[in-house]
């Protein structure tokens, strides 16, 4: 909704946008509370069993080192070697789900800041991928990366004035009104479909031109 054309006061506009950005967070946070509750749980499911098979795996290391001078049954090898083979398999999805969990924490970051900017669904998926791409996990913690790639000061605030600016066409509230000049016929015979990578190339205009056309970025 264009909060503009209900003919409101300036505070009363503020009021009921601030309510909607609340509402919109609000709705947005119990899914993920839910998933990343589930990966805590799930982490520490694995890490009780990785702890087990590790403790279980130096306890017959030690007795095979004790009769290194017996012969040792091919089977009881063959059964230490698939306690090593199960515990480096929980090893490897101990830190998958690490990852996981790391993903959930940006994601959470992404999907507050995507709410509170826009109430379409369509736009608010693309811009939590455009956060995403500018998040990542140093020791625990979510920081911004820059345009490069390299991590920065930058806070979410900040980077939320960067997206409202860079890419004001999927903001609710900031779209240019009216007096767009007429397309060409190359311009109307733009493709509907494109590359992340080729959208990421385009310039502001254009890429408010493509989502206004009702174009669709494909992976």
């Amino acid at each position: 909704m264009d909060l503009d054309q209900l003919g409101l006061e300036d505070d009363a506009k503020q009021a009921i946008q601030s309510f909607i950005d609340e509402e919109a967070k609000k709705r947005a946070q119990p899914l993920v509370d839910a998933e990343v509750t589930g990966l805590k749980n799930k982490n520490s499911e694995l890490l009780g069993k990785l702890k087990e098979q590790q403790a279980l795996a130096e306890t017959l290391k030690a007795e095979q080192a004790q009769a290194a001078e017996e012969s040792v049954p091919k089977e009881y090898k063959e059964y230490v070697q698939s306690l090593e083979k199960t515990t480096e398999t929980l090893r490897s999805e101990l830190n998958d789900f690490k990852r996981q969990q790391e993903v959930a924490k940006m994601r959470e970051r992404a999907v507050k800041l995507a709410a509170g900017l826009t109430k379409d669904t369509r736009k608010g998926d693309l811009l939590q991928k455009e956060v995403m791409e500018r998040l990542t996990l140093v020791e625990g913690e979510v920081k911004v990366l820059d345009e490069h790639g390299q991590v920065s000061a930058m806070t979410m605030e900040e980077l939320e004035g960067s997206i409202r600016q860079n890419l004001d066409f999927l903001v609710d509230g900031s779209q240019a009104q009216g007096g767009g000049a007429v397309r060409s016929e190359g311009e109307a015979q733009k493709p509907m479909e494109m590359s992340r990578d080729e959208f990421r190339s385009q310039s502001p205009a254009e890429k408010m031109d493509f989502i206004k056309s009702g174009g669709t970025i494909i992976e």
